[in-house]
């Protein structure tokens, strides 16, 4: 198969891979398109004026035309993304004028395409106002949360202030941020068996410096999501921890957050056992009519 091929030979000849196999942009065979994307990062970095005519040559010729009804190409926004890193750290004016000329509704995609944690600190300043500038304000806190996220996503929590402390995120862009990075990070460590009492508290001391008052709500959301993923966090230690942080708290929010999302994603039944656990006694009833 090609795909087997491409990436020995993307590592020894990115312009060779992108022009011996250009023919494979449009028809996108096992996602080869994906593949060579990475073949214009490499060439952009060793040849930035070259990379780009070629790109902007095969897009004047349609190779990356789309057949969807919204006319947008995935394969188009990875390679505009592989482009826009070299831009970024090169040039931020051309990237800025690049980005700008895409339709508005697929410059978040071409965005978040882009390995944001290799860039330099000044390129992620300059990413940061492409962000701020070019992507329209309803979407700009998802963008955020995206980063953030994927920042944090090892458990330090620091690079993800940096960056949020960089664009001047907003509360309510703080909140979105700490919504997905909860959910993102507990995520993780369920797939590697490490949701425990430790890392859960690492979790919220940073959640109540970004969305106070809402780290009960997060953390129950953010357990329960983990119970859907392929991962080793089961529903009884999830519901054992939400507990723990429930009898801790004054709330409910915990507890409620952890029943909603849970009983959203499986089988309401399961949560049965935890509704006589919640205080609020018109919350209580309310939950018990729903998922009883």
């Amino acid at each position: 198969m090609i795909s087997e091929i491409l990436d020995p030979l993307i590592e020894k000849d990115p312009q060779y891979a992108l022009e011996r196999f250009a023919d494979k942009i449009k028809t996108d065979p096992d996602d080869i398109g994906s593949q060579l994307s990475s073949a214009m990062r490499a060439w952009a970095q060793k040849d930035l004026g070259a990379a780009t005519a070629w790109l902007d040559r095969k897009i004047a010729a349609g190779d990356f035309d789309s057949k969807t009804l919204d006319g947008q190409s995935d394969v188009r926004e990875e390679f505009e993304a592989a482009l826009l890193g070299s831009l970024i750290e090169k040039n931020p004016a051309a990237a800025f004028a690049r980005l700008g000329a895409l339709p508005e509704g697929q410059r978040r995609n071409v965005l978040e395409y882009l390995p944001f944690g290799e860039l330099s600190s000044e390129a992620q300043k300059s990413y940061a106002d492409l962000l701020r500038q070019l992507v329209p304000a309803d979407e700009r806190a998802g963008s955020f949360a995206h980063l953030a996220s994927e920042l944090a996503i090892d458990g330090d929590y620091s690079k993800a202030d940096q960056f949020l402390s960089s664009v001047g995120a907003g509360p309510d862009e703080r909140v979105a941020v700490a919504r997905q990075t909860a959910e993102s990070v507990v995520a993780a460590l369920g797939r590697k068996g490490g949701v425990n009492r430790q890392s859960i508290d690492e979790l919220r001391s940073w959640l109540t410096k970004q969305a106070p008052g809402k780290e009960d709500e997060l953390t129950g959301r953010a357990l329960a999501e983990a119970t859907q993923h392929l991962g080793k966090l089961k529903y009884d230690e999830a519901a054992k921890l939400v507990l723990h942080y429930h009898k801790a708290s004054k709330n409910d929010d915990a507890l409620s957050s952890f029943i909603r999302s849970f009983s959203r994603r499986s089988n309401p039944e399961r949560v049965n056992s935890l509704l006589p656990q919640i205080r609020d006694p018109e919350l209580r009833g309310r939950l018990e009519r729903r998922y009883q």
